[in-house]
């Protein structure tokens, strides 16, 4: 019953996720301002997945899952600096 849960709200968290990047991707291209986007994608992922590669968790998953958990924990943490990088300018 918990595995139910999980998966359900997993679910609910890819169909929000996927409709945001699409609302963002299509429907509200017109407000973006390139011109104030300055960051670029790799200053955050390379990084993370450094650290991702150094130091994940030692639990009894496999090793590629612990990779991925950790970079996707790190990226989530961090993930919010190129919108802070556009309010700034």
């Amino acid at each position: 019953m918990e595995y139910d849960i999980h998966t359900l709200l997993d679910l609910a968290t890819l169909a929000t996720t996927l409709w945001v990047i699409f609302m963002i991707r299509f429907k509200l291209e017109s407000s973006y301002m390139e011109d104030k986007d300055n960051c670029s994608v790799y200053y955050v992922v390379i990084p993370c997945a450094a650290f991702a590669l150094l130091i994940h968790p030692s639990t009894s998953h496999h090793l590629i899952n612990r990779i991925f958990w950790a970079f996707c924990v790190y990226l989530e943490a961090v993930s919010v600096l190129p919108q802070l990088r556009v309010m700034q300018n």
